[in-house]
C-alpha cells in the first residue's frame, strides 16, 4: 500500500543529515558550508544497515534530520559500490523513513540517476554545489509529497 506522509518543513527547525561510507567527505566542507548558508544544522554519519530504525525511531525529536543527502560517490558506483546510494533510498523507504533523500554527485547527474529516482530519490546535487543550488534542490525536495 502506498502511503504519503506530510513531514515537519519549520524553516527554523530545518536539520541535515549527510550520509557516507565512512564518516569522511571528499568536499565535505563545500557541502556543509553551502548547508549552512541556507539555514541546515549538519550531521555527518557513515551508512551503517541499521540507520533507517535509527531515523525512524527519531520521529518528532528536536533532532531529527528533514533531509537526507547520500554521498554517491563515498559509496562507490554500481558493482564496486559498498552499498549504492538507491541501496540506501530503498532501505530508508522500507523502513517507511519519511524524510526526502537527495543524492550528491561528483559531476551532477550520471548513469544511475533514473534507478536513484524510482527508488525515491527527490533530486541530485553536483559536487562541488552552490549555495544557490543546494537551496532549490532542498526547497524542491521539501516541497514535494513523500510516496512511501
Amino acid at each position: 500500500m502506498t502511503q504519503t506522509h506530510v513531514v515537519n518543513r519549520d524553516a527554523a527547525a530545518q536539520q541535515a543529515l549527510v550520509v557516507t561510507a565512512s564518516g569522511t567527505l571528499r568536499q565535505g566542507r563545500e557541502v556543509m558550508r553551502a548547508l549552512r548558508a541556507v539555514g541546515y544544522g549538519v550531521r555527518h554519519v557513515a551508512w551503517t544497515s541499521s540507520l533507517p530504525t535509527d531515523l525512524v525511531q527519531a520521529r518528532g525529536a528536536a533532532s531529527a534530520p528533514t533531509v537526507v543527502l547520500i554521498a554517491q560517490a563515498s559509496l562507490g558506483v554500481a558493482a564496486r559500490a559498498v552499498i549504492a546510494a538507491r541501496a540506501v533510498i530503498a532501505a530508508l523507504h522500507a523502513a517507511e523513513v519519511d524524510i526526502p533523500t537527495v543524492v550528491l554527485t561528483p559531476f551532477g547527474p550520471d548513469d544511475d540517476v533514473i534507478g536513484r529516482l524510482r527508488v525515491g530519490a527527490a533530486d541530485d546535487i553536483g559536487l562541488p554545489p552552490t549555495t544557490n543550488e543546494v537551496r532549490e534542490v532542498l526547497t524542491r525536495a521539501l516541497a514535494s509529497p513523500l510516496v512511501l
